[in-house]
């Protein structure tokens, strides 16, 4: 899952909010905006909330947010 760069593959981004949440619920959209890359050895804190059928996630690295997250359940 790390690029030749020493890169995370962007598809884990996803599977790291899917698995934080996962509800076995269908999903019906799932939006992913990546802002930094996440470099192997790299510590994330991963945040995510419910607002009824919608869930938000982000993905931070100390104070740098790496990516954002909306589920549509």
């Amino acid at each position: 899952d790390i690029d030749k760069n020493g890169h995370v593959n962007n598809t884990k981004y996803a599977a790291f909010v899917y698995d934080a949440f996962n509800n076995n619920l269908p999903i019906k959209a799932f939006q992913i905006d990546y802002h930094k890359e996440i470099q192997q050895g790299d510590k994330i804190n991963l945040y995510c909330k419910r607002e009824g059928n919608t869930v938000f996630a982000k993905g931070l690295r100390e104070q740098d947010t790496m990516f954002l997250c909306k589920i549509e359940l």
